[in-house]
């Protein structure tokens, strides 16, 4: 067997050996296979989503972000020293994407570097993709200035 030798043809000569272009008929059928396939994956995917998330799964995800709330604290610790504890309750929606959305902090703190950053952080924060209905979850901050 001889190797087989590929060689450039100039673009002009290209054109005249290109086979010719598929009827649009045969694309289109072609094109709704190619959607049909995506959703076929989508719903196999979806299927195999939970239909929630555990509780040990958002507070993975909390956890690894510890440094961060506390990062917002000492940055409003910075411009108000006086302040020595604060004690707020953060409140946010886990959508079936894992994005957060609706996050809330207490009045106390509103229009403040510590209400900017921690919202900031908390939009965000991604958790495992779910089926079911948004999460609306409620949890206490509790800061405390170090000595």
């Amino acid at each position: 067997a001889t190797p087989r030798r590929t060689a450039v043809v100039p673009a002009s000569e290209a054109e005249a050996v290109d086979p010719p272009a598929r009827p649009s008929a045969l694309a289109a059928l072609d094109q709704g296979k190619a959607q049909t396939g995506l959703a076929d994956l989508q719903r196999t995917r979806t299927a195999q989503l939970p239909e929630t998330i555990e509780q040990s799964q958002i507070s993975a995800v909390m956890s690894q972000s510890r440094a961060g709330v506390r990062a917002c604290f000492e940055r409003q610790l910075k411009r108000d020293n006086t302040l020595d504890r604060a004690r707020l309750m953060l409140q946010f929606k886990i959508q079936r994407s894992g994005s957060t959305s609706d996050v809330k902090l207490d009045n106390e703190i509103k229009g403040t570097v510590l209400e900017s950053c921690l919202t900031g952080l908390v939009r965000r924060w991604r958790f495992p993709e779910f089926t079911g209905d948004a999460i609306e979850v409620k949890y206490p901050l509790l800061f405390q200035k170090s000595m």
